[in-house]
């Protein structure tokens, strides 16, 4: 179980530092962006990232382990589909003029591994650490919360492409 904690460990700290590096990349965004629509969902998912990295730290907390010690790994924590995807994310969002289409399709990608790693986290909780299930139960919400941002991010595209 040892090297199963470990894996945990290190994906949520990929995971988290991936959540910040994008929510303040979309606050960049936010900032700069004409589309009221693309700059109000930018502060949005920026929030609910920040609030996502929050709670990963807590579980890794709970691991016995701080966000502060170094991460290796993380394309083999995280996997390497989604390095790509948070990646080629942060590169549309670092250009002079974001493709909002191609961000929004990467975003929803990168929203649906998020969520699997995210339920796998939750599962992992409620098998190994006894005495966390509360982190389960929000593991399990945020989860739910980023297939909210799927579901907005399909909404929010037609908006924009038009």
């Amino acid at each position: 179980m040892e090297g199963l904690e470990e894996l945990l460990e290190c994906s949520m700290k990929c995971m988290a530092q991936a959540a910040v590096a994008l929510a303040d990349s979309l606050d960049q965004l936010a900032q700069n962006v004409r589309s009221k629509a693309v700059a109000l969902y930018a502060r949005y998912a920026s929030y609910d990232l920040r609030k996502y990295n929050m709670l990963l730290r807590s579980a890794i907390e709970a691991l016995g382990s701080s966000l502060n010690e170094p991460v290796e790994g993380c394309v083999k924590a995280a996997g390497q589909s989604t390095v790509d995807l948070l990646n080629e994310a942060l590169r549309i969002l670092s250009s002079g003029s974001p493709d909002l289409a191609k961000l929004i399709e990467v975003g929803r990608a990168l929203a649906e591994r998020a969520m699997v790693h995210t339920l796998a986290y939750a599962k992992a909780f409620a098998m190994l650490s006894p005495g966390h299930e509360h982190l389960a139960i929000a593991l399990e919400a945020a989860a739910k919360s980023l297939q909210g941002h799927v579901e907005a991010l399909n909404k929010l595209k037609p908006m924009i492409v038009s």
